[in-house]
């Protein structure tokens, strides 16, 4: 059996839509979304495309939206943008891999479906400052609630016994606060560049 597996595996895949010659663009955006796509986002998201002077394509993947017809949306917005309608909800991850293999970009920006671009030319900044330092692999601006408190998107890593601190008392306890707080970076002002340990 495992014989057979292997030299399955070793023939030429089958030619899929994937793989065919695709035109590449300085740029992509990815959304993924379930019922929680925000029209303000991507009104705003719009602005900077158009404020843009790199090449942009939009992706947006539904996960199978009952409160309404995405393609229609996301149409009535961005109407050159591409919609991959989903029969389910195959999360974030899955489909986020989905929406960027569906078009080749030199850098692919990964949005969340309620998250407002309150700056029109932030795509072209993130993609001059990536462009200009090769050694980064993944760059994250920072991010607001739409309260304007700071969101703590930045964190390091995480201990083995992180989760029995998060999902237990100790999480009250002096021992569980400190390392929260460790945890979430909250020693860091966000105001500077720094390097990190990993991003949401």
């Amino acid at each position: 059996k495992r014989c057979r597996i292997a030299l399955m595996r070793a023939r030429k895949p089958a030619r899929t839509e994937y793989q065919v010659a695709k035109p590449t663009f300085d740029l992509a955006v990815i959304v993924v979304g379930h019922d929680d796509l925000n029209e303000e986002s991507l009104r705003s998201l719009a602005a900077a495309c158009s404020a843009s002077r790199y090449s942009v394509e939009v992706v947006v993947v539904d996960n199978d939206s009952k409160k309404f017809a995405a393609n229609e949306l996301v149409g009535s917005v961005l109407p050159k943008a591409w919609v991959l309608l989903r029969n389910g909800d195959f999360g974030y991850g899955r489909s986020m891999n989905v929406g960027a293999a569906f078009v080749d970009a030199k850098y692919y920006f990964i949005l969340n479906p309620d998250t407002v671009l309150t700056d029109p030319q932030i795509l072209d900044k993130m993609y001059e400052y990536m462009r200009a330092r090769p050694n980064i692999g993944l760059l994250a601006p920072k991010v607001f609630y739409f309260d304007g408190s700071l969101q703590e998107t930045c964190r390091r890593f995480p201990r083995w016994f992180m989760p029995f601190v998060q999902r237990s008392r100790l999480k009250d306890t002096a021992f569980g606060r400190r390392y929260t707080a460790s945890f979430c970076m909250q020693d860091y002002d966000h105001a500077s560049e720094r390097v990190v340990d990993w991003v949401q």
